[in-house]
């Protein structure tokens, strides 16, 4: 057995290791896009509860000075 037949023998094949890493790429491919939508999830939904809670402080806030009943007179200080 010459050294030409010992290299052949001992050829590595790396297909099953660039699967593993492309598995483990397309892994973290898919991790950092779930962690950017949730990201963004969140963020929208902060987003829309300050939003939510300005309107409704604004809409409570602002009512009329006057009271359908009174007179324009008399100004309501039960606001």
């Amino acid at each position: 057995m010459n050294k030409g037949e010992i290299k052949k023998g001992l050829k590595l094949n790396f297909k099953p290791f660039l699967l593993f890493y492309q598995n483990i790429r397309l892994l973290q491919l898919y991790f950092s896009l779930y962690e950017y939508l949730r990201k963004i999830n969140i963020q929208s939904k902060l987003a829309n509860y300050i939003t939510g809670t300005i309107q409704h402080q604004t809409e409570t806030k602002i009512s009329p000075i006057l009271s359908p009943n009174e007179k324009p007179g008399r100004l309501n200080t039960n606001v």
